[in-house]
């Protein structure tokens, strides 16, 4: 874990209010879509984590946060997740890796054209068998359409190479 200054820490606050982070990508709902460019110069350039997944608690409810695992035998969440396995939603999960993918994403919720910049977590199982063999196929450089079909915890997405967007573009 890495420790931070009070002065990092106020650089930090400042960029979260004033909106200079990177959201995660995500689609709500089945048969949800959209469309992508991924920042990627070949696959290699893909990063990998080992992670636990945290339940947090927020006014709308439980949600899920990556945390990285520090892979070390003294690691305090491998330690706690033991504690919880078997448990539907466990408070922390084993480690899992995933891969983070820099995409912009070309519509925004609305479906207005208004490009931004994303990160997309999927597992390493998703990027071996659905976004290894789409690269291989496809210029990794083009447009991509993202759909989502299903609902949790049967949720699968389906990619598209697109020349076009949504309104002809």
């Amino acid at each position: 874990m890495a420790r931070i200054n009070l002065e990092e820490m106020k650089t930090r606050l400042d960029n979260q209010q004033s909106g200079n982070f990177i959201p995660s990508f995500f689609l709500k709902g089945d048969g949800s879509h959209n469309i992508v460019k991924f920042l990627l110069n070949s696959v290699n350039d893909i990063e990998i984590f080992s992670v636990h997944s945290i339940r947090l608690a927020g006014k709308n409810g439980n949600f899920f946060n990556s945390v990285n695992c520090t892979g070390a035998e003294d690691c305090a969440l491998c330690r706690e997740a033991v504690n919880h396995t078997g448990e539907k939603m466990p408070l922390v999960s084993r480690t899992r890796d995933n891969v983070y993918i820099p995409v912009v994403v070309m519509y925004d919720k609305d479906g207005k054209f208004n490009p931004y910049y994303a990160i997309w977590e999927r597992s390493t199982k998703f990027f071996r068998d659905t976004l290894a063999p789409t690269f291989a196929r496809y210029d990794i450089h083009g447009a991509f359409e993202i759909e989502r079909r299903g609902v949790a915890p049967q949720v699968q997405y389906h990619i598209y190479s697109v020349d076009k967007g949504f309104e002809g573009n």
